[in-house]
């Protein structure tokens, strides 16, 4: 039991990560008009990994780790609840490249969230186990 409240704790710690920069394959050094149709695909494709992490974790909660079904479904909740708070951190905190940005504003908010995304991913890695 102690285990997973290490890494709920983890998950939540994790809403104001610090961005570790850019991943490989990401869409920076197209053109605009080629990031404009990139950068949807790219957090397509992170939301995906993202989503198969916090899935494959609530699949594998053990009767051992939480033995009361109850439990159990509290501790799904608790995750998904967490990755939804940092969605919701994420979209605020890429928001503000619409008032720094006079254009290409899609561009940036899109680039910014696929950083953030990025350094999730690594943090859903990390804690949720292989």
């Amino acid at each position: 039991m102690g285990g997973v409240r290490i890494r709920v704790a983890a998950l939540v710690a994790g809403l104001a990560v610090a961005s570790p920069g850019w991943a490989a394959g990401t869409c920076d050094s197209l053109s605009y008009a080629e990031q404009e149709t990139c950068w949807p695909r790219h957090l397509a494709a992170q939301a995906q990994q993202m989503k198969k992490l916090v899935d494959t974790r609530i699949g594998r909660i053990a009767p051992d780790e939480i033995t009361d079904a109850v439990r159990r479904g509290a501790f799904a909740e608790t995750i998904r609840r967490s990755q939804a708070a940092w969605e919701a951190y994420r979209n605020l905190e890429c928001s503000e490249m619409e008032f720094m940005m006079r254009r290409h504003v899609s561009v940036a908010i899109d680039s910014c969230k696929a950083e953030l995304n990025a350094a999730r991913l690594e943090t859903l890695r990390r804690n949720l186990g292989p």
